[in-house]
Formats: structure tokens, C-alpha cells, sequence
């Protein structure tokens, strides 16, 4: 998205001009399809370029999530979008000094070997879930892995990675968790942290600012993850709105 987040390309991690990966992997986000079990399944399918980087697949919404070239689009869909997120975030400090997530700092400030790993299509993330395992991933240097679910409310099943909110959301999340307390602080597990609170309110609103359009108005009703479940409400009690008739909850 910028050469300020990452001056060689997303597909770079030695920081020399030219791409080490013609996959979905790069210096910030290691994305394939997931597996059953705990952690990123790293040997999962990843659509390739080539070398001209050429990411082509077309998404059929009439076609299962299983289908290939709709793996390969929401695989590619959740690259792009977080290694935007992770370009746009440099210019507002969340950088590698603030502890951002890069298997190479180029700066070398900050550590270094944690670009996030993401697995698509998920089955340890069902029904209907994606989550980012923040503890004790959640100090710089260590990579915390992000587990992208499928929903099957709808006919065929959705992906989560094709639903930004749900990608910029968890992005939020692991963000957090660098920003709260400082990128070598160890977040405390749950009920003693805010991972309930201001993680998920912190997950919405990133998730929300990327999602306004020109036409938006204050007090219309925006949800989150309407697309991933098949469900105009989405996933909260409320739509977000400016309106307190609308959205009520303060």
C-alpha cells in the first residue's frame, strides 16, 4: 500500500529488492488455507502469482467456499487487506518500533520474526467464528496466529476471510494487544483483561473506518459482519449509529 510499511513489497523478507514468495506470504502476513489443530497450519494451500505476482482468481458466490478458486480468493482477499491495514497503520505509529508485525524490521528497531499467520477457511474457528490467540503471543516477537472460520447459516457456507469486517476486526484485536501496556507486555488472560471490552470495541472501530463510504451519514446504522453470517444484524446486540434511537447502548 505504501513504501513507508514495506519499502521492498509485500512478498519481500531479506529487505534486498526482489520477492522471495510468489504465494500469500511476505514480511507481514503468512496466509493459506486452514487445518484441524492448534497454530498455523504453515504447509496449507496458498494460490501462486507467479512471477509477476499476478493474484487472478474470481470468486463465485453460488460456488461452495470449498471450491478452489474460491479458496484462492478469500486466501488472497485476507493478504491484500491486511497487509494494507498493516502499510496504512505505519504512517499513524504502528510501526516497528511500536511493535508492529514483520518477520524482518528493516529499521532494526524492535523484534523482529513475527508476521502474522493466518489460516482461511478454518475449521477450529467454527460455527461461525474467526479469533486471533493473543496469549502469550501478544509481545513482539512472537507470532501471534490469526484463525479465519467459515459459516454455514447461508447456502453454500461463507468464508470470513471474504468479509473485512471480520479480517480488519481480528487485525484490531492482535493491534491491541501490541498498543496496550507497550509491544513487550503481557497481556493477562480473561476476566483481569479487556480482551472483552475495549478489544472488541477497538476490533469494530478499525474495522468500521475502513469500511465508510462517502455517502455515510452519522446516524445511520452500520453492522459488523452482516455479509459473513448471512445476517443483516451481524454479530452485536446494536448496529453502530451516532442515533441514540438506533443504537442506544453507550
Amino acid at each position: 500500500a505504501n513504501s513507508l510499511g514495506s519499502p521492498f513489497g509485500w512478498h519481500d523478507t531479506n529487505g534486498i529488492p526482489g520477492a522471495e514468495f510468489t504465494d500469500t506470504r511476505g514480511n507481514n502476513v503468512f496466509v493459506q488455507v486452514g487445518d484441524v489443530g492448534v497454530g498455523p497450519n504453515t504447509s496449507g494451500f496458498r494460490p501462486n502469482g507467479g512471477d509477476d505476482l499476478e493474484f487472478l482468481s474470481v470468486f463465485d458466490p453460488i460456488a461452495s467456499r470449498a471450491d478452489l478458486p474460491n479458496q484462492e480468493a478469500a486466501v488472497t482477499n485476507a493478504f491484500y487487506v491486511l497487509n494494507t491495514v498493516h502499510d496504512d497503520l505505519v504512517n499513524y505509529g504502528f510501526d516497528e518500533a511500536a511493535g508492529n508485525f514483520q518477520a524482518s524490521n528493516y529499521t532494526g528497531i524492535g523484534f523482529s520474526g513475527d508476521p502474522l499467520q493466518v489460516d482461511v477457511s478454518d475449521p477450529d474457528a467454527l460455527p461461525c467464528n474467526a479469533f486471533v490467540t493473543l496469549l502469550p503471543t501478544s509481545i513482539d516477537g512472537v507470532t501471534p496466529p490469526m484463525e479465519l472460520g467459515y459459516c454455514s447459516n447461508s447456502v453454500p457456507t461463507r468464508d470470513s476471510a471474504l468479509d473485512n469486517s471480520i479480517v480488519i476486526h481480528e487485525f484490531g484485536h492482535a493491534i491491541t494487544s501490541r498498543l496496550v501496556g507497550g509491544h513487550q507486555y503481557v497481556q493477562v488472560a480473561p476476566p483481569d483483561s479487556q480482551i472483552g471490552a475495549m478489544h472488541e470495541g477497538n476490533g469494530d472501530y478499525l474495522a468500521l473506518m475502513y469500511a465508510m463510504d462517502i455517502n455515510d451519514r452519522p446516524e445511520d446504522a452500520i453492522n459488523i459482519g452482516a455479509w459473513y453470517l448471512d445476517d443483516e444484524a451481524g454479530i452485536r446486540r446494536q448496529p453502530y449509529s451516532y442515533d441514540l434511537s438506533v443504537d442506544p447502548v453507550t
